[in-house]
């Protein structure tokens, strides 16, 4: 009687555990990612490579998120993200550019810097819930950020004098969103895809991750992965970008 008994109070744990976790879930994570950049842009003039042209170096970026799930039929769950992406360099040109309309001839030194910071806000339904998870729905990516460079000039006089743009952008995209992942039964353990994307005649964006990870009985787990952004736009506002930020990542994850 005392083993039914036993039986009967773990199974209804369980139950309501799973119930709890059917009818509202909230997922939140932290990512540090190693990043390494290639592409080019134009800004009103010539067309421009980040690493032979500007000396952009690899650095390292994070990202972090937030996601809420329920069970109201017919309204979509919601996930949030923002992803820092920063670059910078320097070097000597070996070329003449002209960016912004502004002349920066041969053998000027440059130190330039940009921010490619996007916020994505998702609204997915999960069509699929157990050992197989599959999630689809709409994401609008906001890249907003800015290009700064400045070139040094030596003057008659032995000074030095500068010539230097900014400029800023902001630009909402809207994707298609799909994530499936395998959880492998009774271990914890998962493997997964995650990936957002728009092509058109004018633009191709991308935002694709792979990774492996654990999520603990109480929630905590940790996750590695690979993640890409690709950035191929003929025009923002005044700037065509052909770009891309690719790495791997590591991230501390929770599940409420």
């Amino acid at each position: 009687m005392k083993k039914i008994l036993l039986c009967s109070l773990l199974t209804l744990i369980a139950c309501q555990s799973a119930s709890a976790d059917t009818f509202f879930g909230l997922y939140t994570g932290v990512n540090h990612w190693q990043t390494e950049y290639e592409g080019k842009t134009a800004l009103q003039g010539t067309e421009t490579a980040l690493q032979d042209d500007l000396g952009i170096e690899d650095s390292g970026n994070m990202f972090a998120y937030i996601a809420v799930e329920h069970f109201i039929p017919l309204i979509p769950n919601i996930k949030l993200q923002y992803t820092k992406v920063g670059l910078d360099g320097r070097s000597v040109l070996e070329r003449d550019l002209y960016i912004y309309y502004k002349h920066f001839p041969v053998n000027t030194p440059m130190k330039s810097e940009a921010v490619y910071d996007n916020y994505d806000v998702i609204a997915y339904y999960e069509l699929l819930d157990n050992w197989l998870t599959l999630d689809l729905g709409l994401n609008i990516k906001t890249f907003d950020g800015y290009l700064y460079t400045r070139g040094e000039f030596a003057a008659a006089d032995e000074s030095s004098k500068y010539l230097s743009i900014r400029y800023n952008f902001t630009k909402s995209i809207p994707m298609l969103y799909t994530k499936i992942q395998a959880n492998i039964p009774f271990t914890g353990f998962y493997l997964g895809t995650e990936s957002c994307g728009i092509t058109t005649g004018t633009k191709t964006v991308l935002d694709l991750k792979g990774y492996a990870g654990y999520e603990s009985e109480f929630g905590l787990g940790a996750e590695i992965g690979f993640r890409s952004i690709s950035l191929d736009v003929e025009q923002i506002d005044d700037m065509m970008a052909d770009f891309s930020a690719k790495g791997f990542y590591g991230s501390i994850n929770y599940h409420f």
